[in-house]
């Protein structure tokens, strides 16, 4: 399994900054932007880690991308220096009956079929936090591993607003809920496991949900 990690590190006093990770649409114009502009990075996983705050100031997005490239800032940011850069390939191979570490931001999600939405599941964001964690063990448990431990943390919804086509007709809600988990998994079938944190899990990946990220405990 080859992996191809982009660590993005913020000035916190910055104005680009806060311009960038303050708003969902451009973090995620960003991420692709700055990835794409060195090649074609191919599939593009990304998550601002929870871990900043008072103690920790600078904002950090970790982006996983499925081919090596150089990233690079396009000139309609700004001159570069509000964010630090690191990378790194790792070729890890997952290995069944072992343990791992674990942390990902998810958009949890089930489907309930209304009259609006004729014969297709309308996706319903999942809120309540024992149904979180138990959607998220249902989907890591699809997905050849079995969640032994884990710490998790409802976050604020995610709102946001997308313009339509038709210039006339008013912009769609969208709404992901969040929540993001830190544990312990064994590897039950090394195959899915890769291929989970290869593909991420769940819906709203374009807005930085779904990155899995496993290490060796």
């Amino acid at each position: 399994m080859n992996l191809n990690l982009v660590r993005l590190t913020f000035d916190p006093y910055h104005g680009v900054t806060t311009r960038i990770i303050g708003n969902p649409y451009k973090l995620h114009q960003f991420v692709y932007e700055t990835m794409s502009a060195g090649g074609n990075p191919g599939r593009i996983l990304y998550r601002l880690e929870a871990n900043y705050g008072f103690h920790n100031p600078e904002p950090c997005v970790l982006v996983q991308i499925e081919h090596s490239v150089v990233p690079r800032i396009n000139n309609c940011w700004g001159k570069p220096g509000f964010v630090r850069m690191e990378s790194k390939s790792s070729a890890g191979v997952l290995r069944e009956a072992y343990i791992y570490r674990l942390r990902s931001r998810v958009n949890p999600v089930r489907s309930e079929r209304t009259e609006s939405s004729g014969g297709r599941g309308k996706r319903i964001g999942i809120a309540d936090p024992e149904e979180q964690v138990a959607w998220f063990s249902k989907r890591l448990a699809d997905k050849g591993m079995r969640l032994m431990s884990v710490d998790h943390r409802r976050e604020p919804r995610l709102e946001l607003r997308q313009k339509t086509k038709q210039p006339a007709q008013p912009a769609r809600r969208l709404v992901f809920a969040s929540a993001f988990f830190e544990g312990v998994v064994e590897v039950t079938n090394a195959e899915s496991a890769e291929n989970a944190v290869l593909e991420g899990i769940g819906p709203g990946k374009g807005f930085g949900f779904g990155m899995l990220s496993l290490a060796r405990r």
